[in-house]
């Protein structure tokens, strides 16, 4: 899943999968397509059932941080087919593997 929000001229870009490593979900926040900067994430551990939320740069615009935020919620409930349990994760994500400036 695949999802932008534009904002004062640039647009964001959020990208949900699985983490088999961390036993949870995750949704990433990207400036531009996911293959741009990732600016943080939200990680939801099917072991612990808790929710994180990491930001990988500071100043991030409000807006684009409270999309991000609200969309686990609703995205993560979808995924896992109405269980009514989020799932999401963060520690060995995207961001996370890939080093700034590469």
């Amino acid at each position: 899943m695949t999802t932008s929000l534009s904002i004062a001229g640039l647009t964001y870009t959020m990208q949900r999968g699985s983490d088999v490593e961390r036993n949870g979900m995750f949704l990433e926040l990207f400036e531009g397509s996911p293959n741009g900067p990732c600016l943080a994430e939200v990680f939801y551990s099917d072991q612990t059932h808790t929710m994180a939320f990491t930001a990988f740069r500071e100043d991030l615009p409000l807006e684009a941080v409270e999309w991000f935020i609200d969309k686990p919620r609703c995205a993560c409930l979808r995924w896992r087919g109405g269980e009514r349990r989020l799932q999401v994760e963060p520690k060995a994500c995207a961001c996370r593997r890939r080093e700034p400036g590469a």
